[in-house]
């Protein structure tokens, strides 16, 4: 027999068809898990970039807030020692550092972020009280202003022992 008369006679071609059928059905069916598993796997990359950036910024803002409270270190330095120009620059940084870590920390909550925004409004005042006495030519109360300075200090470094501690605490 020839083989085209037996392909008709036994329906090989119906056969192939629904075998055909049936494979890009399994087919469609393992794409469809792959497809899954694939966004399941971008899912979960992308909660753990999420999770490290987060966890990165912490660390930036700790070590922010660590520069932040060397700063006002510098400046109690300065307010002894009576040197009026470098304060200015040092005022100035120190509030942009400070409003960073307030703006920037994913470790904020209200009670830290109150304390920041109170150094930062004492920072400012501070800055201006110099600026008028530096045009003035007139004398400041330097152990008044390193007593504000000081009370913030405290707060602050409070607020960067919780956020020490929350960041570490994160995953």
């Amino acid at each position: 027999m020839p083989a085209l008369q037996w392909i008709a006679t036994y329906r090989i071609g119906d056969l192939a068809s629904i075998a055909g059928v049936a494979i890009s059905l399994v087919g469609f069916a393992v794409t469809v898990l792959n497809v899954r598993r694939s966004r399941s796997a971008a899912e979960r990359a992308e909660a753990a970039a999420n999770d490290a950036r987060r966890l990165v910024r912490g660390y930036e803002t700790i070590t922010d807030f660590s520069a932040a409270i060397a700063i006002m270190e510098e400046i109690k330095r300065l307010h002894r020692v009576g040197q009026i120009d470098p304060l200015l620059d040092r005022y100035a940084a120190l509030r942009k550092t400070l409003i960073e870590v307030r703006k920037m920390s994913p470790l904020a909550n209200q009670n830290m972020d109150q304390v920041i925004q109170n150094a930062i409004t004492t920072l400012a005042s501070m800055e201006d009280l110099v600026e008028r006495a530096r045009a003035a030519r007139s004398a400041l109360n330097f152990v008044q202003l390193n007593q504000r300075l000081s009370r913030d200090i405290d707060e602050l470094y409070g607020v960067f022992v919780d956020m020490k501690r929350e960041g570490g605490s994160q995953p």
